[in-house]
This record gives C-alpha cells, structure tokens and sequence, in this order.
C-alpha cells in the first residue's frame, strides 16, 4: 500500500545525466500489523494504552510516508517532516558506505558519508536491503569520483 504524498517525483528531482537505479519506501505491512496490535490491545487494556502507544505508531507512519532512490551519483531521502513541507536529503555516493540492518525487528540501512552526514533507509524487508548492498557495489555503479 502506497501512502498518499509518499511518491517522490524522482524525474524532475534528479540532476541533469543523472540515471535512477532503484527506488522504494519503507515496507507499510510493519506500520499495519503494529498498528492494528496497538489497537488491539488498547481495545483490551483500555483506551489510555492507545495513549501511550500513539507515539511509536506516529513515528512508524512518519518514516512510512518517506521514499528513497539510489542513482549513478546520489543517495536520496525525501522527507515529509510533520507539519513541513517535503525534502530532499542527498549524499553523494562517492565516499558512502551501507550499513545494514537485519535483526529480527525493523531492517534497515544507513548510508554514511565521510563527514559523518547519513541518511537511513527504514522499515525496508531483509530482500530489500541484501538488494541494496549488492546493487551499490556492483561493478558499474559506483559513482564518478
């Protein structure tokens, strides 16, 4: 499921020359099954419980409103900040490394710049981040330096 606004319009984002290899966003299914556990147990527990749980699920669909792209030059991040418009988050994929993320809960991944900049892929499945890594350092694919 496909939030509304969560769509980047990568086209007109890209810079000129510059080729999209994937994009995505976080996987909705993880918002769902703990938003419907919260319920659930609010309905059992009491309505203060969906008081106390209504942060978590907050931030869960904030993340889940987000998109990410990989292309030949950057790593991208369109936000949707609360009460914000959109944004933009880019770093370049030349001196970027993936760090994954493949516990049992949430997966993710988390490119670093060498200034210490990073932008967090989150809520992805474990077949999305393994596709990631391979495709960012699969030959002819690296960024110009």
């Amino acid at each position: 499921m496909i939030l509304a606004g969560a769509i980047a319009d990568w086209a007109n984002l890209l810079e000129p020359g510059e080729s999209l290899l994937w994009t995505g966003q976080p996987n909705f299914a993880s918002l769902a099954a703990l938003a419907g556990l919260v319920v659930m147990f609010s309905l059992l527990l009491g309505p203060g419980l969906l008081l106390l749980l209504g942060l978590p699920v907050s931030l869960f669909y904030h993340f889940a409103r987000d998109a990410y792209a990989l292309t030949d030059r950057r790593i991208l991040l369109h936000s949707h900040p609360f009460g914000d418009p959109p944004r933009l988050i880019a770093l370049p994929r030349s001196g970027t490394w993936p760090s994954p993320s493949l516990s049992r809960g949430a997966r993710s991944l988390i490119f670093t710049a060498t200034d210490h900049r990073s932008i967090h892929f989150r809520l992805l499945d474990r077949k999305t981040v393994k596709h990631l890594v391979r495709l960012y350092t699969a030959p002819g694919t690296r960024a110009q330096a």
